[in-house]
């Protein structure tokens, strides 16, 4: 274990920034938390991985009668929107970079939108591969949380990849971010594993 986390230390340290590193539950050795802490290393940001099937997240949810806008791209309007909210004060280059390749990947995508008014209020993507959907980028107007909205965008990125196939679906969301654990929780999802990171301060 020294020898790991020291080879690991060193790669950071080559780069000129202080190691980070993500520990999860499904793959890392159970040593390896208490022998971070004993180092000094600050834990943050548990985050938990839940599952689900397709067909139990479209039985859970519903469309609330919210007009949702499916895409293949991440538009203008679904972009700015999902920047503004989850960005969290990141640079120009942060989001173009998001833009360009963390949010096209090579694999099957589906964005979708809720606007109202022309104003774009939820939105969320869904990227399939290997018989899995992966949500993520799910993002709700302050205004339309307990509206039903960010259920309508689950729902819809659901129907989209039941029709591409996918029977299984995950995500990840934050352990603070009780809200969504709830909605994911009623929506059919369980957790099936926790990540967080251990940083030097």
């Amino acid at each position: 274990m020294p020898e790991l986390v020291a080879e690991g230390e060193e790669f950071y340290r080559r780069r000129g920034v202080l190691p980070r590193f993500l520990v999860s539950t499904a793959s890392a050795p159970p040593s390896l938390s208490p022998y971070l802490l004993e180092q000094r290393y600050v834990s943050d940001a548990p985050t938990f991985v839940a599952r689900a099937t397709t067909a139990d997240v479209i039985e859970n949810t519903s469309d609330n009668g919210w007009g949702a806008q499916v895409a293949e791209r991440p538009n203008d309007a679904w972009f700015g929107y999902w920047s503004v909210e989850s960005t969290r004060g990141r640079g120009a280059d942060d989001a173009h970079i998001c833009r360009q390749f963390l949010l096209s990947p090579p694999w099957p995508c589906v964005y979708v939108a809720i606007k109202e008014d022309e104003h774009v209020e939820a939105v969320g993507q869904v990227v399939v591969e290997g018989g899995w959907a992966g949500v993520q980028c799910m993002a709700t107007a302050p205004v339309y949380r307990q509206r039903g909205g960010a259920s309508a965008v689950l729902h819809r990125l659901a129907v989209e990849a039941s029709a591409m196939g996918a029977r299984r679906m995950y995500l990840a969301v934050m352990a603070v971010n009780t809200r969504a654990r709830g909605l994911y929780e009623r929506s059919g999802f369980e957790v099936a594993h926790e990540y967080r990171y251990f940083s030097l301060e």
